[in-house]
């Protein structure tokens, strides 16, 4: 949800795209805030759509918790980051395939299978260290987080990980990463083709706000292509919710404590 939309501040990739202070965002909030609220004062004195009426008080909620969001300086530097991020790195992706032989404009071609299946037991893989490096040359350093494993459409026990991809700017200097989900053959990465087939899915996983790249394939034509699974989407989307179950559970016991004392 993009915060700024509600209100009515244009946008371009997440960002404002005209310069905004304090009274700006509160200007605007007020003036959607006020058009909504006669809305519902009209709904609720009509009192013949209780659906239309649960609706547009949803939605006043949500511009509340918005403009709470970025009400201040300091509030919007925070909720900007990871857009700022993303089009950082998307940008970093693409000189990366440009180095290492590819087309940074160039679209990798998506196959899908098993599009009906759904990722069942969902488990991190306790032996696994996080951060462990997996692959590393001049431009890039692949980080393993963690191995997770499900039953792929009951049929059988399925894997993929979770990694951060950092890229190299200058020498050892790293640039901000990326994290993702993927099956990657660690045993192709030596192989230029197979790099920038890699690239080119996460840069197109990026556009698409996919937290899931496919397995690189070949066809029998030697062209590279991204396959990606349904059980494997949905585990991903599965594992990022229980991270936040237990993010959220650690936040709640830190609470209770404080109230504690």
């Amino acid at each position: 949800m993009n915060y700024y939309l509600l209100m009515g501040i244009q946008t371009r990739n997440g960002l404002p795209t005209e310069e905004i202070d304090d009274e700006i965002v509160r200007r605007k909030y007020e003036k959607v805030y006020q058009a909504n609220k006669q809305v519902l004062n009209r709904l609720q004195e009509q009192g013949n759509n209780p659906a239309s009426m649960e609706k547009a008080k949803e939605f006043l909620q949500q511009l509340k918790e918005a403009y709470l969001q970025i009400a201040t300086e300091k509030a919007r530097e925070e909720y900007e980051l990871p857009y700022l991020k993303e089009r950082v790195v998307k940008t970093q992706i693409g000189r990366l395939i440009e180095k290492t032989g590819g087309n940074p404009l160039g679209s990798i071609e998506i196959k899908e299978r098993n599009k009906g299946n759904r990722a069942a037991e969902v488990r991190k893989e306790s032996n696994y260290l996080e951060y462990t490096p997996e692959y590393e040359d001049e431009q890039v350093k692949l980080l393993g987080i963690e191995k997770i494993k499900f039953l792929n459409g009951n049929e059988y026990e399925d894997s993929i990980q979770s990694y951060t991809i950092f890229i190299k700017e200058k020498e050892d200097n790293l640039s901000l990463g990326y994290d993702f989900y993927s099956a990657i053959d660690l045993n192709q990465m030596p192989k230029q083709v197979y790099r920038i087939a890699l690239y080119q899915a996460i840069r197109k996983g990026m556009i698409e706000k996919q937290n899931y790249i496919g397995t690189i394939e070949k066809d029998s034509n030697g062209q590279y292509f991204e396959l990606r699974d349904n059980g494997g989407q949905d585990a991903a989307n599965r594992r990022e919710f229980q991270k936040y179950e237990e993010r959220r559970k650690i936040a709640t016991q830190n609470q209770e404590q404080e109230g504690v004392r």
